[in-house]
């Protein structure tokens, strides 16, 4: 059991100046784990079922978390609007405070999630920036009021939309509460147009932030290195690594990838009755495969390149879903990546954009 603490005797960033403070895990991969459908809206439950985002709160406080996130990773406008909830943003962003700091009492801060905002901004325009802006500004808002201990705008790719949600957190927040800027850098360290991580941090300062970081990414390596080289702006910092998968490189055959799939994704049950057969999938001679869990931890993709170019396989906890094939060369080496509720995938033929649960 942690310590008690009360967050009103003792503001959350002057504790983060004086110690180490543990924060939670992913809320999407335990609600899943607890039978609520990946194609379901999580943010949703803190109206319909608050009781069972409250005990995955609890969980985390009792295995030691000192900071919990409310559940409200993809609660603003855009995002919301895919499920036809766009108007309850206020709602659903109270009601996710209003359970979280429920389950902490005196145990835990509550750090206000705001995820990406869902919309690519590589050709933004001033039209665009402010309409995402204004999104994460109703959302901020939101979780001000319902009384977050800080605004945490967590896992964005896209600098253009970090700015604009920082700035909106700062906005919100008014000198009450402060603002941790934390990113998703690809394996090389980077943010999805390139700007480096310690240029990200630079910024994030700038911009108002009060605290620097990197989640999710690729695993704890990749994060560790972001960190340090984000410690030198001067700020505290955040290190929440997401689960690192780890590449086949050799000898990808269908037992292989059934033992990796026990090994490494226990919820997982099998590779399903619909997966290609052993002889299909060893006919494929993948050079190399690859993992990746997406929406939250609700799918697990994998890909690889094989016979005919690049195969994504999508898997759900009940095995494989669907799968696609792109067409690629060996040189350059495809690629696939996380922009917001997409993949972007990289071939010989061109950039392709699917949506993270597939096409």
């Amino acid at each position: 059991m942690p310590p008690e603490f009360s967050s009103t005797e003792r503001p959350f960033l002057d504790a983060i100046r004086s110690s180490v403070l543990v924060i939670d895990g992913a809320m999407g991969t335990q609600l899943y784990e607890r039978g609520v459908l990946y194609s379901a809206c999580f943010e949703e439950l803190n109206a319909t079922r608050p009781e069972l985002v409250a005990k995955v709160h609890e969980d985390y406080i009792r295995a030691g978390a000192q900071v919990i996130e409310t559940n409200t990773f993809g609660a603003n406008a855009l995002r919301l609007e895919k499920f036809g909830l766009q108007a309850r943003v206020r709602e659903l962003n109270l009601a996710g405070v209003r359970v979280a700091r429920q389950a902490a009492g005196s145990q835990a801060y509550v750090a206000g999630a705001l995820g990406p905002s869902g919309y690519f901004l590589g050709e933004a325009d001033a039209g665009d920036l402010a309409k995402v802006r204004a999104v994460f500004a109703a959302q901020a808002a939101a979780l001000v009021e319902g009384g977050v201990d800080v605004l945490l705008v967590e896992t964005l790719r896209q600098t253009p939309e970090l700015r604009v949600a920082v700035e909106a957190a700062v906005e919100a927040a008014a000198g009450r509460i402060p603002v941790i800027a934390s990113v998703s850098l690809d394996d090389s360290g980077r943010m999805a147009e390139g700007t480096e991580a310690e240029e990200v941090a630079r910024l994030a300062r700038e911009w108002g932030a009060s605290i620097v970081g990197a989640n999710c990414s690729d695993g704890p390596m990749a994060v560790l290195a972001a960190v340090e080289k984000m410690a030198p702006v001067g700020l505290p910092i955040l290190a929440a690594p997401g689960r690192a998968l780890p590449r086949i490189t050799r000898a990808v055959r269908y037992e292989i990838l059934h033992k990796y799939i026990k090994a490494h994704v226990p919820e997982l049950r099998n590779l399903g009755a619909d997966f290609p057969s052993r002889e299909r999938f060893d006919a494929y001679r993948f050079a190399w495969l690859d993992f990746a869990l997406v929406g939250e931890g609700r799918l697990l993709v994998a890909f690889g390149r094989g016979e005919g170019g690049l195969h994504v396989f999508w898997f759900g906890k009940e095995g494989f879903q669907k799968s696609a094939l792109f067409d690629s060369d060996p040189d350059p080496e495809p690629r696939v990546e996380l922009v917001g509720d997409k993949l972007r995938v990289h071939v010989t033929s061109g950039v392709h954009e699917v949506m993270w649960w597939g096409p």
